[in-house]
């Protein structure tokens, strides 16, 4: 059986880029999702290559979301307790990791978040300078 999932965890070391048998490259990555006692494993593939790129840019310990099928099978190795083998195929997947931020230009410094060139409040993306243009800084 499989179904949709969103799921969101943390990664277990760094994903690896793998070639299917057909010569297709693909990503796979363990992933650690819930806490405590309720801490489950899943194994992610990864095969379109704008998720792979994302995925990649990622390391052991950082957090990402991921959306696509998934499957959930018995393991039952010999002489031991079966457990549950959650696998993904994931179609998208979300990092939190901040890309690197560009040089700021020698000659010009970057204004600081919020502060317009001339030292006041940035101007609003959601308000045209209308009647709503008062000095209440929300």
């Amino acid at each position: 059986m499989t179904a949709r999932v969103l799921l969101s965890g943390l990664l277990h070391k760094a994903p690896a880029r793998k070639t299917s048998k057909t010569g297709k490259p693909f990503v796979v990555a363990k992933v650690r999702e819930g806490s405590g006692d309720t801490v489950r494993w899943w194994t992610i593939f990864v095969f379109s290559e704008t998720a792979m790129e994302e995925i990649e840019r990622l390391g052991d310990g950082e957090a990402l979301a991921a959306s696509g099928t998934f499957e959930a099978t018995i393991w039952a190795p010999e002489g031991r307790e079966p457990r549950v083998n959650l696998t993904m195929t994931a179609d998208a997947v979300l990092s939190a990791h901040k890309p690197k931020q560009r040089k700021a230009s020698v000659d010009k410094p970057a204004p600081s978040p919020g502060v317009a060139a001339a030292g006041g409040p940035a101007p609003s993306p959601w308000n045209d300078g209308g009647a709503l243009n008062d000095d209440v800084p929300f």
